[in-house]
């Protein structure tokens, strides 16, 4: 069975179509990029939707009606996952949780609150409270909010579950294996920008890389909830001096940065093909 890959036009870079494109006609992967509405008519055409990945907005994964029996299904709530995630591993704790309308004031006990959406359809980007327009927000919505923390650079990982190969390391009884990763906020806290993409993707002898290695062990008896192909973005903890989880995501809607998709297109190609490509 030839997997699919379904891109929702309108929702990414010109040039992140093309490198999916690419990447999917060299390892035998189909690649189809259209409006939402023809990609529920061409998913409702396939007797069986497992082998469909939908690249696309949050909202196409919660609407698309066959998306449950897809593999990359998954919405990933701060909620859930964070019953079964090693607590220590997070950075933000000491997070609680409550509704638009009973947000306190900006300081609490003089600490500036950091709040962001629960749920899997990303109503809006986290942020200091002071920087959020709440008033735009529904008062029923819930929120996570902890304090400020202190942090350096951020890194998005793409993890692949369960794929028969690992580019870098070979190790085939690994649950979880990191395909690609790299920079999106540097050491000074600034957007890495579209043309400083390539310079900061990873190799995995970067600490970032090693540290977010060594997370996925310690996570992989609490994972199984998630799909085959994630995101876990991770940060560098000035106070603990340590990398931490700042959240998990699906793949199939997260930016990608500087991360070569091309390995997950490859890992994708070999899931359904046992087919080594070296």
């Amino acid at each position: 069975m030839i997997p699919i890959i379904f891109a929702q036009s309108g929702i990414f870079d010109k040039p992140e179509y093309d490198s999916f494109a690419e990447a999917c006609g060299q390892y035998n992967v189909e690649f189809r990029k259209m409006e939402f509405k023809d990609i529920l008519r061409e998913v409702g055409r396939q007797e069986d939707s497992s082998h469909c990945w939908l690249w696309g907005s949050v909202e196409a994964h919660k609407i698309l009606p066959l998306c449950r029996s897809m593999v990359n299904w998954n919405v990933y709530a701060d909620t859930f996952y964070r019953q079964y995630v090693p607590k220590e591993l997070f950075l933000n704790q000491d997070v609680n949780y409550c509704l638009v309308s009973d947000l306190p004031g900006i300081l609490v006990d003089n600490t500036r609150l950091f709040v962001r959406p629960i749920g899997g359809d990303k109503v809006f980007t986290g942020a200091l409270l002071k920087n959020i327009d709440t008033a735009s927000l529904k008062r029923d919505l819930w929120v996570a909010k902890s304090p400020e923390k202190d942090i350096g650079a951020e890194y998005r990982f793409i993890v692949q579950k369960g794929c028969p190969y690992n580019p870098y390391l070979g190790l085939k009884e690994q649950p979880y294996r990191i395909v690609s990763g790299a920079r999106y906020i540097t050491e000074d806290e600034k957007i890495v920008q579209s043309f400083q993409y390539k310079e900061n993707r990873l190799d995995p002898t970067h600490s970032a890389w090693e540290a977010a290695a060594e997370i996925l062990l310690r996570c992989e008896t609490y994972l199984y909830f998630a799909n085959k192909t994630f995101t876990m973005d991770v940060c560098w903890d000035r106070e603990a001096k340590a990398y931490k989880i700042v959240e998990f995501n699906s793949f199939w809607s997260a930016g990608i940065y500087g991360n070569d998709v091309s390995e997950v297109v490859r890992a994708i190609g070999e899931i359904y093909t046992e087919k080594k490509y070296g």
